[in-house]
């Protein structure tokens, strides 16, 4: 599961968001239902946010930092 505050990116197509994989965002609030699902601050390249969205864990992966 990933947690608050996590980075994360868009993995794959989700059919309810209309942006592209590697699109990455904040993770601000976990929603622990089965399967996991996110609120997650949608931002660009300069990170300006785009939108906040309702994404399933199926669709995310974490970034992690070196």
């Amino acid at each position: 599961m990933i947690q608050e505050y996590a980075v994360a990116r868009l993995k794959r197509d989700a059919p309810t968001i209309p942006l592209q994989v590697g699109t990455k965002g904040a993770i601000l609030i976990v929603h622990p239902c089965s399967p996991p699902a996110y609120e997650v601050e949608i931002v660009d390249d300069a990170g300006k946010p785009l939108g906040t969205y309702t994404v399933e864990e199926v669709y995310l992966e974490e970034v992690k930092h070196d």
